[in-house]
C-alpha cells in the first residue's frame, strides 16, 4: 500500500464555497492561506533512509 496524506475534504470544500460566495457577492478577497489539519497515513511503502 502507498503512504498517503489525509486531508479534511469537507473543511476544504466549505472554505471554497465560502470564498466563492464572497466573490459572487462582489466582495474583494485578500490572499488566502489555509493550513488544514492533515494526517500522515504511513503504510508499507515507507522505509528507513538508505545508507550509502
Amino acid at each position: 500500500m502507498l503512504t498517503t496524506v489525509r486531508q479534511p475534504l469537507e473543511e476544504l470544500g466549505g472554505l471554497a464555497v465560502g470564498l466563492l460566495m464572497r466573490l459572487m457577492e462582489g466582495h474583494t478577497v485578500e490572499a488566502l492561506h489555509v493550513e488544514p489539519a492533515t494526517e500522515l497515513i504511513v503504510r508499507g511503502s515507507t522505509g528507513p533512509v538508505p545508507t550509502r
